[in-house]
């Protein structure tokens, strides 16, 4: 293209020819459909005085092509590693700056050490990621009394391990009089009595171990001298589950309820946020231990290129209680289906004023920072054992959604999303508003209580009462 024959020059073409340049060529570069760059070649001669044509320009766009899709390869390469390094897995809704800032330092350490620009330096810290004006939501759904019923099936476990081998020594009658038998018969008794009366996780190690050194080893050397015991004691190894080697029954059928209704609420949430993504992008993550938590940021700086309203955040909010709901219902269908039944209580924490989060690198995961940020994180921790400051009971229950706050603003804006959510069968029954008990570090907290609607609980086909593998069939449709 001639610039001296053109009329009508665009603001690029103009400082071309202040530059002096009298003719160019300019390609776009695409490679698997992706734009990646321009190819332009200037020269201070006129087109009509410089041949273009004894170029073969195809063959440098391609050579081009080639040089720019490796160079961005690499680089895309290098900020991966840094980000796997440096900060694992994180939200595709943030993942945009952790790039931008494994970027930074690579082209840092680049510039530093132009000798070497390939090799890579991992330990080079990245620039803070902080995200300032944030609106933070977070939500539990805790099963209730995990603790207790995992000591119940520890406590049917060592009860039933201990019977068998209090049978074998009754049986071998023949050692009787034998002062080791006899010793260990009386410790042996000695923790029946304490395992069916009580347990803890002390006397599980010290019972525990009792039986893998003391009362084990002894079964062998009764194999040898009372043969007649023998299946009796083939009966009890046969018994011991294969990978921990102990009494296992009870115990496992608490982990894998725990593991299905957890993997239930997982997999709900996982795709509901897909959805949630689509009003406004925001960061989301959630744990699973016993039940399943989750927080939520959303604000300007976490989508710069959205605009940004709070009525966001609004939406998100509904989103959220409708969502709890939805937990809770099929936190209530599935647990009523396992082998040991599961309840349910679920909680959200509101916070209406924003916060400042910040990514550490030490621990791998975003945290608050500043005064009001930290309050809201000591609230988050120490919420679940909440109780109501005038009778002392839990605040949580199962069938229940509860709401906890410190404004009036606050109180009532969710007021107005419970009498929608009410209005369409999500829950029943009136709003309590009670105090809490003061925690540690943290005063004047309130609650909103309200109840889910029984029906709502029973609604949908999310588990089939006749299903006999729950587990099995969540894992299929996962």
């Amino acid at each position: 293209m001639c610039l001296l024959s053109k009329s009508n020059l665009s603001v690029y073409e103009k400082s071309l020819l202040e530059q002096g340049v009298s003719s160019y060529v300019v390609a776009p570069l695409i490679v698997d459909s992706k734009f990646i760059g321009i190819f332009e070649i200037t020269t201070k001669m006129r087109f009509d005085q410089f041949d273009f044509r004894v170029l073969d320009i195809s063959t440098l766009v391609d050579l081009v092509k080639i040089a720019t899709k490796r160079r961005i390869d690499h680089i895309d390469e290098s900020v991966e590693r840094r980000i796997k390094s440096q900060c694992t897995a994180v939200h595709s809704s943030v993942e945009w700056i952790f790039r931008r800032a494994a970027l930074k330092t690579s082209q840092k350490i680049q510039k530093n050490q132009p000798e070497s620009p390939v090799k890579e330096h991992l330990e080079a810290g990245m620039e803070p990621i902080v995200f300032n004006g944030v609106y933070p939501l977070y939500g539990i759904v805790d099963i209730r009394g995990s603790s207790a019923q995992r000591s119940r099936a520890v406590q049917r476990d060592f009860l039933n391990n201990l019977t068998l081998i209090k049978e074998v020594f009754t049986k071998a009658t023949q050692l009787r009089g034998l002062p080791l038998i006899e010793y260990l018969s009386s410790r042996l008794d000695h923790f029946l009595h304490e395992v069916s009366d009580s347990m803890n996780t002390n006397s599980e190690l010290i019972i525990g171990d009792f039986i893998k050194n003391n009362l084990e080893p002894a079964l062998q050397t009764v194999a040898e001298l009372v043969p007649s015991v023998k299946p009796d004691i083939v009966n009890y190894w046969k018994s011991l589950d294969r990978k921990h080697q102990s009494f296992y029954v009870a115990r496992l059928e608490f982990e894998e309820s725990v593991e299905t209704l957890n993997l239930a609420l997982s997999n709900y949430i996982d795709v509901a946020q897909v959805e949630a993504q689509q009003f406004y992008p925001h960061y989301f993550e959630k744990h699973v231990t016993d039940g399943l938590d989750h927080n939520i940021f959303i604000g300007a700086e976490l989508a710069p290129n959205r605009r940004f309203d709070k009525l966001y955040v609004k939406n998100l909010r509904l989103w959220q209680l409708k969502t709890m709901c939805h937990l809770a219902r099929i936190a209530h269908q599935v647990g009523q289906n396992l082998p040991i039944k599961l309840q349910t209580a679920q909680l959200v924490v509101v916070q209406d004023l924003p916060i400042t989060i910040e990514f550490r690198y030490d621990e791998r995961r975003f945290d608050v920072r500043g005064g009001y940020s930290i309050r809201y994180e000591l609230i988050k921790k120490r919420i679940d054992k909440a109780t109501i400051k005038k009778t002392g009971e839990r605040v949580t229950s199962p069938g229940m959604l509860v709401i906890v706050f410190s404004q009036t603003n606050e109180r009532e804006e969710y007021k107005e999303y419970i009498h929608h959510l009410r209005e369409n069968g999500l829950f029943s029954g009136d709003i309590e508003t009670v105090g809490l008990a003061d925690l540690s570090d943290v005063v004047g907290l309130e609650a909103l209580r309200v109840r889910i609607d029984p029906k709502f609980l029973e609604s949908g086909q999310y588990v089939n009462a006749n299903q006999n593998n729950i587990l099995s069939i969540l894992k299929n449709a996962a």
